[in-house]
């Protein structure tokens, strides 16, 4: 058996893994796309819009660019020649992944600032923007020995897939350390590097994200309490506080009428008898039956009247003003939570956020486990048959997953994505609708 035999025969064993590659790639593509035009042309600036673009064009050069070239690196397992390339797309691939561990942990420093420190100073879009080119920056000097460590690896005596059997006098070619780096401990020191990264973001997400879920859930446990409190309130308030009906205020104002009114005629020389009026009727009504009464006595209009009638109006005003409180109190609704420090807007944010950490620490984690077993022992994934083969690259490459699945979590957690979705696919199924339309005509 020649060489590209050999790597035909260990390309089928690893066609599984091309295929899962290929499916997340395509699935990636198409997701980060709507994530590209939607947060760009249906939502407002803010931070929140700066780091989601940001994580997309991360996503979509990992689906774009990485995927495709471990999926070359599958077919041609045995038969990789090209060091340029080795280079450059496994500098890339790592750079990735260091994006997005940084990215990630400046925006659950964002979503703490915002959630557990409200009242200091805010990171501006502009800020946020700086930011993320300083992400980038990072990343790619963070990942700069890759192109140094990465390489051809010449393995001689290739085995035949499926067995530990070797083929003699044939000589592969892998896209791994360089040959330069056999007895080096750069290469481990360069992974070692990597690994303390990521473990580091891991530790440093799940200490800022547990502050996070304790500030919300106090908040929402303070806020159900003062809902609570404030609903009981305004019952009893509405039981005893009644407000006073009209009819008793035009009563009382009647009969404080007629009393000033007796009060006086009595100073003149005849005495004015101002008989009962209906409860309906008004205060001028009230004088016009009393001078009618009395055979047409007129009284006379003094400064003591104006100030008598004044008081009786404030009073009357004033009845009418603690009705109308009265009767506001009792209508009034409690307020919502989102008239808080912490509103439901950024708490559904922070639900998306915190989802897709979660998901980058599961996806990475089988990584990170693959990459300490290769520390204490480098030869442990030689002998493996197919299942096991298939398994063991499939879970060293399910970090790609964060590239797929963080589109998808924006469809499930953010409605306003999903409504701005919804209404790009009314519009188009419309259009096609109005074309075959036409074409019919």
């Amino acid at each position: 058996m020649d060489l590209f035999e050999l790597n035909k025969h260990e390309a089928i064993r690893r066609l599984p893994v091309v295929l899962f590659i290929a499916v997340l790639a395509l699935a990636g593509i198409i997701g980060n796309l709507h994530v590209l035009y939607v947060y760009t042309t249906c939502f407002k600036p803010s931070t929140y819009r700066v780091f989601v673009l940001l994580l997309s064009i991360i996503d979509m050069l990992c689906c774009c660019v990485s995927m495709p070239f471990e999926m070359v690196d599958e077919i041609f397992p045995f038969a990789y020649t090209e060091i340029i390339s080795c280079k450059i797309f496994k500098c890339i691939n790592t750079a990735v992944a260091v994006a997005s561990a940084i990215t990630l942990v400046l925006i659950a420093s964002e979503r703490y600032r915002r959630i557990c420190r409200p009242h200091k100073t805010q990171m501006s879009e502009t800020m946020a923007i700086y930011s993320s080119i300083g992400v980038v920056v990072a990343a790619i000097v963070f990942t700069l020995p890759a192109l140094y460590v990465y390489g051809r690896k010449t393995v001689p005596d290739l085995p035949i897939p499926g067995h530990n059997v070797s083929v003699y006098n044939v000589t592969g070619f892998e896209c791994t350390w360089g040959d330069h780096m056999d007895g080096s401990i750069y290469g481990y020191i360069y992974y070692a590097w990597v690994l303390l990264s990521i473990i580091g973001s891991m530790i440093a997400l799940g200490v800022l994200y547990s502050i996070i879920g304790l500030t919300v859930k106090k908040h929402n446990n303070f806020m159900r309490n003062t809902l609570r409190n404030r609903t009981k309130n305004d019952a009893i308030n509405s039981k005893s506080l009644l407000p006073v009906s009209v009819a008793d205020d035009t009563k009382r104002v009647s009969t404080e009428s007629r009393n000033v009114v007796n009060a006086k005629c009595s100073n003149g020389s005849k005495e004015v008898f101002v008989p009962e009026v209906n409860k309906r009727h008004s205060t001028a009504q009230v004088k016009e039956g009393s001078s009618q009464a009395g055979n047409n006595l007129a009284i006379p209009k003094s400064s003591e009247d104006n100030t008598s009638g004044q008081r009786i109006s404030g009073r009357k005003s004033s009845t009418e003003s603690s009705y109308s409180t009265q009767t506001y109190r009792a209508s009034q609704a409690p307020l919502r939570p989102q008239e808080t420090s912490i509103s439901d807007k950024e708490q559904r944010i922070t639900k998306v956020l915190f989802a897709i950490t979660m998901l980058f620490i599961c996806s990475f984690l089988p990584y990170i486990i693959i990459m300490i077993a290769y520390f204490a022992d480098s030869s442990y994934s030689e002998g493996l048959n197919t299942t096991e083969l298939v398994l063991f690259l499939m879970s060293f490459r399910l970090y790609m997953i964060n590239s797929v699945a963080n589109s998808l979590f924006y469809g499930f957690f953010d409605t306003k994505f999903r409504k701005h979705v919804k209404r790009l696919y009314r519009e188009f199924c419309y259009r096609c609708t109005r074309l075959v339309s036409r074409k019919n005509t």
